[in-house]
């Protein structure tokens, strides 16, 4: 198997929430003495990104044949697990208005058959 990094980028999807983190290499923690180049990013808010895996995983769970490609989504899986376990994924499933956000988007731009977002 192909060892990769898979970068998504999309001209239908909104930006917002967003968070800026800085990214420096997990060495730089072993090595105090040296300096790393460091990044500030912006990324999507990890509450956004919940909802979005969300909505994915049940567009998924309700076609009615297994998808070929389903055994692509284990990354997405292994994600919402983590975040619901974070505090990131307690307070998104507080968030109704941002899975709201996230349906309505989705509605639009990625309707799929079998969705039920409104259940």
């Amino acid at each position: 198997m192909a060892q990769s990094v898979l970068v998504e980028f999309g001209g239908r999807n909104v930006v917002e929430p967003s968070a800026t983190h800085q990214i420096v290499p997990d060495i730089a923690v072993e090595v105090p003495g040296m300096t790393f180049p460091a990044a500030t990013v912006t990324v999507l808010s990890g509450a956004r990104t919940f909802w979005e895996k969300a909505t994915l995983i049940h567009v998924a769970c309700n076609r009615n044949v297994l998808d070929s490609g389903a055994h692509r989504l284990s990354r997405h899986w292994y994600d919402l697990a983590l975040l619901a376990d974070h505090d990131i994924g307690r307070a998104a499933i507080q968030d109704h208005g941002l899975l709201a956000d996230v349906v309505k988007l989705k509605k639009v731009f990625f309707d799929a058959a079998g969705a039920n977002y409104d259940a």
